[in-house]
């Protein structure tokens, strides 16, 4: 039980860290029994409809079709519903790559095909599945270890917030900065960097800050001339939170950078450490 709700990090290929709740055993066995109860359901409604088609090489072509689609594209549908099937779904639990990023129709294939052999097909069956489920660090079954896939918790606990002020040095380029191109995944992405960067190598951080700038550069946010790629990154988060703030839902752009600093300058070569800021001033009242 312990093991089931654990919680795994991967690194993503831009070298960020992502942190997941791997799923239980038991809400994956009972996603399996809800998804199943479908199938069946499915392989009723087949049954009927090859019965009132009658006898022939349609029957069998109708049914051999449906018997594929439902054994084995239904759990395949996982690449089109964002790792989820819809006992996934009705669990809150998910499907992800090996480096956390969202399954493609090969893993999913490969996931249903050897899933049907671990289930339904290999003795002792689903004892199989759950017995590599509880013998992996990450609770993979061998369908997610061939597929390099994991099954991780789709909702996660509420953290405290952490409000950015401009950081010292761009005040005037964070309240001018127009981020209307910027996802709230790429925020996310930009944020995790804004926050850990002071981890990372300062060679690391400056070639990791350097690749998002051409990323930004693609969605219309540039890094003007001069700025260094850790300072602007921290600029695009402190604009893109103010830009959807409550606080800041109405009120004019201030005219002056807040007081607290996100962080002070570090030395030449240390790594920027930010701070929680205060959220700024409210908005005035309406006359």
């Amino acid at each position: 039980m312990q093991r089931s709700s654990a919680t795994t990090a991967v690194v993503t290929p831009q070298a960020v860290l992502l942190e997941f709740r791997t799923a239980g055993i038991g809400s994956r066995v009972l996603a399996k029994l809800v998804d199943m109860a479908i199938q069946l359901g499915l392989l009723l409604v087949l049954s009927i409809s090859v019965s009132l088609v009658g006898g022939g090489s349609t029957a069998f072509i109708v049914g051999a079709v449906g018997i594929f689609l439902i054994l084995f594209a239904y759990p395949a549908t996982e690449a089109l519903m964002n790792g989820q099937t819809i006992g996934k779904r009705v669990l809150s639990i998910r499907v992800i790559t090996a480096d956390g990023g969202p399954i493609r129709l090969r893993h999913a294939a490969v996931r249903s095909l050897i899933g049907f052999l671990e289930i339904f097909a290999l003795p002792p069956g689903g004892p199989l599945a759950l017995t590599t489920a509880l013998l992996t660090r990450r609770s993979q079954r061998v369908g997610d270890l061939v597929a390099e896939t994991l099954v991780v918790r789709d909702k996660v606990e509420a953290t405290n917030p952490v409000f950015f002020n401009p950081p010292t040095g761009a005040e005037q380029l964070s309240l001018h900065l127009d981020t209307t191109g910027l996802t709230h995944p790429q925020y996310g992405v930009l944020r995790q960097f804004v926050l850990r960067s002071w981890e990372l190598e300062p060679s690391a951080r400056d070639e990791l800050a350097r690749d998002f700038c051409q990323k930004l550069h693609r969605v219309g946010i540039s890094i003007p001339d001069g700025v260094d790629p850790s300072l602007f990154l921290a600029a695009v988060v402190f604009a893109h939170q103010r830009r959807f703030a409550a606080g800041y839902a109405t009120a004019p752009p201030p005219t002056s950078a807040p007081q607290t600093p996100m962080s002070a300058a570090p030395p030449s070569g240390m790594p920027m450490r930010p701070q929680p800021a205060v959220p700024g001033p409210p908005a005035p009242p309406r006359r």
